[in-house]
């Protein structure tokens, strides 16, 4: 899943992605304008909810 905030009037730049490695482990990785980017492991249904709520579709 990748999505990217455009920057707006109270809102700064934002891009969120979910990675899975490949040991099969899913983390999220921000990163916000003016910030260094953050990498924090989540769970194989944290990600697949992220993903569903963004509008990708699972391959199940």
């Amino acid at each position: 899943m990748d999505r990217t905030v455009a920057p707006g009037y109270e809102t700064a730049e934002a891009v969120y992605r979910i990675l899975l490695d490949q040991d099969g482990r899913y983390f999220l990785y921000m990163l916000v304008e003016g910030t260094t980017g953050l990498i924090k492991p989540v769970s194989k249904e944290r990600a697949l909810i992220a993903a569903k709520l963004n509008g990708l579709k699972s391959e199940s």
